[in-house]
């Protein structure tokens, strides 16, 4: 009858390659799709008028990414002459540190967003526990209560590769283009006649 099926998810690995390729063992894994996940959702909201197509992230060993990002208009991404790309590796760098800090730790208590309260929460947690020994998130004031430390700034460790492809003919160029044309009434034919042209 009428199934419906996933237009991607069914031609992954036959004709469509997968957009993130990466192996992780378990203690890493939920990290890099969480990861994977927030770069995907906040890049093209961040610079939405950039006009991404794809975005593919591989990673060969911890620490190191590499971002391969097709997008229709990458002058607002790196700049005209790429003057821009150190700063864009840089802002990526910074988001990845921001959803590292979001992400649990290694002992399980999960690290508090950055403006969050964390004397509140190390009060409310249990004395009892051998796993937590201090609070897992930088305290914001500076008086700390009594046997409370303050835990390290994680360094920034991840090496970010990137490569800002320029698409020219990409699907929302196509549709934007269409949409431009039969809005100001162009009889379709020619509005077919002219995407012939502009391709």
């Amino acid at each position: 009858m009428g199934q419906k099926v996933h237009p991607l998810g069914f031609r992954l690995g036959i004709t469509q390659p997968h957009l993130s390729q990466w192996y992780a063992s378990k203690k890493y894994y939920s990290k890099y799709v969480l990861e994977d996940n927030f770069l995907r959702t906040i890049l093209p909201k961040k610079y939405n008028k950039a006009g991404f197509e794809k975005m593919k992230i591989s990673r060969k060993i911890e620490g190191h990414i590499e971002i391969v990002i097709n997008a229709q208009k990458p002058d607002i991404l790196i700049g005209k002459k790429g003057e821009n790309l150190e700063a864009f590796q840089k802002e990526i760098k910074k988001l990845l540190s921001t959803t590292n800090r979001a992400l649990p730790n290694s002992s399980g208590s999960p690290l508090l967003p950055l403006g969050a309260s964390s004397s509140a929460s190390a009060l409310s947690k249990p004395k009892h526990s051998e796993a937590t020994v201090g609070i897992s998130a930088p305290l914001r004031s500076s008086s700390s209560p009594a046997g409370v430390s303050r835990a390290p700034k994680p360094p920034n460790k991840n090496k970010v590769i990137l490569y800002v492809i320029r698409c020219k003919n990409n699907a929302s160029s196509i549709a934007d283009f269409l949409i431009e044309n039969l809005e100001k009434r162009v009889p379709y034919k020619h509005v077919f006649v002219l995407l012939k042209k502009h391709l």
